[in-house]
């Protein structure tokens, strides 16, 4: 199951309205507009909109450590509503 990481701090499970595969337009709407999708060494896939910063979305600060934790970086600042996926739920 995917999870939602909101700016606030919740985290909210998801999942594909049908079959096993989020939609471009479940991905778009979870993260409102545009998306970027990062492979993580995890092999989950982070989905973010791609424009966050850009339109001045809210910092991220789950979604920001998992980043940080994930690449070994000590920055690293995600925006906006972040869709974390197993990697069997994107296609």
């Amino acid at each position: 199951m995917a999870h939602l990481m909101l700016p606030d701090g919740k985290i909210v499970n998801v999942k594909p309205a049908v079959g096993k595969y989020f939609t471009l337009e479940e991905m778009q709407q979870a993260v409102g507009g545009y998306i970027e999708m990062v492979h993580l060494p995890s092999g989950r896939v982070l989905v973010v909109n791609e424009e966050g910063l850009l339109r001045g979305m809210e910092f991220n600060p789950r979604a920001s450590v998992l980043w940080q934790t994930e690449f070994g970086v000590a920055n690293g600042n995600i925006v906006g509503a972040a869709l974390v996926c197993g990697k069997g739920e994107v296609n």
